[in-house]
């Protein structure tokens, strides 16, 4: 197989945590080696590194999926809460769930951005 034809392959993979079959094959293509996984960052940091090789991303730790530092707060707590003059609820605005967060973290979770071509 060709490298368009493993790049036309690779595009076919919308979410690479649940198409690890695909994943695998473009890999195995390349001579990439690389150990199956469940665990689902391992598979998109997997899918970045074959974008690598394929040259259609610069850098795949740009896209890893362990680095926090692109991420967003939800507020999971049941019921809204007032705290100062704000009401947070689901909806509050990420640059005041992050204050809130800091200071209440078991009342949020923090969510990764995963960036896909």
């Amino acid at each position: 197989m060709d490298k368009q034809q493993i790049i036309d392959k690779a595009k076919q993979i919308v979410d690479p945590a649940r198409q690890s079959q695909l994943l695998y094959e473009c890999l195995d293509e390349l001579g990439i080696k690389y150990q199956k996984t469940t665990c689902h960052k391992c598979r998109r940091d997997l899918y970045a590194i074959l974008l690598e090789e394929l040259e259609l991303i610069e850098d795949a730790s740009d896209m890893s999926a362990w680095d926090n530092s692109e991420f967003t707060w939800i507020y999971h707590y049941p019921r809204p809460v007032r705290w100062g003059d704000k009401v947070i609820t689901k909806k509050t605005p990420q640059h005041i769930l992050q204050d809130f967060c800091q200071e209440h973290p078991k009342l949020c979770i923090q969510q990764s951005k995963i960036k896909f071509k």
